[in-house]
């Protein structure tokens, strides 16, 4: 049974740590005020996190290849654990909510997408297409809900799922050559579907269409093998895309994909920016009020900035505190939501940061955060971060 109940307000210096003890689901709240170092040998981390804004819930998935659920109340005050997902053996790919539907889905190097149904938090569908998949995403797919999956081998696989049994609607094979990293639909024209792969490419197909030849609408090419991609300029007309060996590119979508800018080796340049050291990159997060498009960047000790991204360059515009409430080790994910950022990373913490609007008045010995520690059992193997290279 699910006991833990994370209750510290947003902008309070108390703070919750959550960790999972040996048995299986149980929770156990170490301190409301934690000051301790943390456990620099955690086994569990947080590999990937999504937020729906429909429930206002958070998948977390882990190392241990579970996924947890956190319902967040409807003023971002307090998150509560909601369930824990079991289904997979090998290590979650990736992770995404079926809009309207109540659905999660995820996949993994065990070959299986799980098609979850969060009003029961049990499987709905297992699709196994044979081969290790890498990334996700929902939409329509010519007239039907498709399950979209982007395999190792390069191939994008589109499945039914809202009716029984599953089937294979299409297969594109003919696009990229290499494992496919990401798969995204274009916010404001639902038709378009993006996709990323190692081979360095962004491709954008028009899914209406009956053949991958005549779906395709352009190809950029960044490279170098794409980690992550995303959307910003006023109708989300432009793509920014982030690369293994630590590169950022800008592309207007329109027409024949024109490049806006190739920031080569941004992290140096970062380095330069901020003053300090800047080991990775993790991805970028546009602001449509103001129309900033900001790249979060971080440090192997935990530490995490925020720039400003023009076709210029970048600039510092926030360091998020470090600390005893902060991560100790890389971080490997972040979503935004209404109330503020999440971010979870090897150190099996989840860290919920306040708005923008608060944090960037604060200071380093001011600033308020709420953390989450989880620690499944520790039988299960730790992976390192996945690079091509």
């Amino acid at each position: 049974m699910l006991k833990s109940r994370l209750q510290v307000p947003v902008g309070q210096p108390s703070v919750t740590v959550v960790k999972f003890d040996t048995a299986p689901a149980a929770m156990v709240i170490e301190s409301s005020n934690a000051t301790g170092e943390m456990d620099q040998d955690a086994e569990c981390f947080v590999m990937r996190c999504k937020y729906d804004s429909e429930s206002n819930m958070l998948a977390v998935a882990l190392s241990d290849y579970d996924v947890q659920l956190y319902c967040q109340d409807p003023k971002g005050t307090s998150y509560r654990l909601q369930d824990q997902l079991k289904g997979h053996t090998d290590r979650i790919n990736d992770l995404c909510f079926v809009p309207g539907q109540a659905t999660l889905i995820t996949v993994s190097d065990d070959g299986t997408a799980i098609i979850w149904d969060l009003r029961t938090s049990k499987p709905r569908v297992h699709i196994q297409p044979g081969e290790d998949i890498r990334s996700v995403a929902a939409g329509n797919f010519q007239g039907q809900l498709a399950c979209v999956l982007g395999m190792a081998d390069g191939t994008i696989q589109f499945w039914t799922f809202a009716t029984s049994p599953v089937r294979k609607l299409a297969l594109y094979d003919e696009s990229h050559t290499q494992s496919v990293t990401q798969l995204c639909f274009h916010p404001r024209r639902p038709e378009v579907l993006l996709s990323a792969g190692e081979d360095g490419l962004l491709c954008a197909f028009d899914v209406r269409k009956r053949t991958e030849a005549d779906a395709l609408l352009s190809v950029a090419n960044a490279e170098s093998s794409i980690r992550r991609f995303g959307f910003f300029g006023p109708q989300y007309e432009c793509a920014w895309c982030v690369t293994f060996t630590e590169t950022l590119a800008l592309w207007r979508l329109q027409g024949d994909c024109d490049e806006i800018a190739n920031l080569g080796n941004i992290r140096e340049t970062a380095a330069r920016a901020v003053g300090a050291r800047v080991d990775f990159l993790l991805e970028c997060v546009y602001d449509p009020p103001t129309r900033q498009l900001a790249l979060l960047v971080g440090d192997h000790e935990g530490g995490l900035r925020l720039l400003g991204v023009t076709a210029e360059g970048v600039t510092p515009l926030y360091a998020f505190p470090r600390g005893a409430r902060a991560h100790a080790s890389d971080v490997r994910c972040f979503a935004l939501t209404p109330h503020g950022i999440v971010t979870g990373g090897d150190d099996g913490r989840l860290c919920i940061w306040p708005p923008a609007s608060q944090s960037h008045h604060a200071t380093a010995n001011t600033a308020k955060r709420n953390v989450t520690r989880v620690r499944p059992p520790l039988s299960r193997p730790r992976h390192k971060r996945h690079t091509p290279y």
